[in-house]
């Protein structure tokens, strides 16, 4: 059964970053994702079956709680909370990891916009707001892309919108 989002308001954005023994820089795209000035953010950290101490360290960030990847899909988001951390049990692969949190955004907030984030990105406080205008204001897109710049030198380009920059 799909949750309602709150009437009137932006569609909820649904952060998924997979996380497998990074630890460090899951932390810090969470820090980036919490730190956005969209209204309506919330993390999906799914922790890929890592064998150091990043079930630990994700859970205590985890406003949401921890959650086992089996009930995931029967869980109701609690109000006001950003980021649940969700164990696999077995390693998933990074398209499976994504799948799982992909289903329970389909079947319970059907009106929510998906971003699946890199567990080395961070974004900018105003990436997704401008993210989610561009794709409210084209009723055609399905998908958005952003600009990526490299983390070690910021006012070089990476990626523009998906496409990769040729570096000569």
């Amino acid at each position: 059964m799909a949750e309602p989002s709150q009437p009137g308001g932006p569609p909820p954005v649904f952060a998924v970053v997979v996380n497998y023994n990074g630890w460090a820089d899951t932390l810090a795209s969470l820090d980036s994702l919490t730190a956005s000035d969209y209204p309506d953010v919330r993390v999906l950290v799914m922790d890929n079956a890592s064998t150091d101490d990043s079930p630990a360290r994700l859970a205590g960030r985890a406003d949401a709680g921890v959650v086992e990847a089996d009930a995931l899909i029967d869980r109701s988001w609690p109000a006001g909370r950003r980021v649940l951390v969700v164990q696999c049990s077995r390693n998933l692969g990074f398209a499976g990891a994504n799948n799982v949190p992909l289903r329970y955004i389909a079947r319970r907030h059907a009106n929510a916009i998906a971003l699946l984030l890199n567990t080395d990105a961070v974004i900018e406080t105003r990436a997704l707001r401008r993210m989610v205008a561009t794709l409210l204001s084209s009723p055609d897109a399905a998908a958005v892309g952003a600009t990526v710049l490299r983390h070690d030198r910021r006012d070089t380009v990476d990626m523009l919108a998906g496409a990769r920059v040729r570096r000569r």
